[in-house]
């Protein structure tokens, strides 16, 4: 696309990175993330950085997600939450699930999914006391 000489906008970086995520192919859907704003102009919204937290979740790279989230500016958009808890359910994340959880509490107090997620999550891993202690 480039080479012919069209501009990608914001909603084809999220298709590229979203195919990135997907084909697993996580560092060279950092590396456009990370280029996406110098090389075009096109300045990162919520929609990229889920898609680079979902790459990094799917990929296990937890440390990496972590000080990504920590950096980003819109840790307000429950959509990132959602995703880092389901790619801590599917690695058994206990902890940065928890801490997604309570994100999503905290920003939306009456959505049972963080509750029920992390139930699913505690009951695939035999874990039924932990249960209470996410309500404490």
């Amino acid at each position: 696309m480039i080479h012919t000489g069209f501009k990608p906008d914001s909603i084809t970086y999220v298709a590229v990175l979203t195919a990135c995520s997907h084909s697993g192919l996580v560092d060279a859907g950092l590396k456009i993330f990370n280029s996406m704003q110098q090389a075009h102009g096109v300045e990162p919204l919520s929609d990229h950085y889920t898609c680079i937290v979902d790459s990094l979740g799917r990929a296990g790279r937890f440390n990496e997600v972590e000080e990504f989230i920590d950096k980003m500016p819109c840790k307000d958009d429950p959509i990132i939450w959602e995703v880092l808890l389901s790619s801590c359910r599917v690695h058994a994340n206990v902890n940065l699930a928890r801490r997604a959880a309570r994100e999503l509490v905290r920003l939306d107090p009456n959505n049972s999914a963080p509750y029920a997620l992390l139930a699913n999550m505690y009951s695939s891993l035999d874990r039924w006391d932990d249960v209470k202690m996410f309500e404490e």
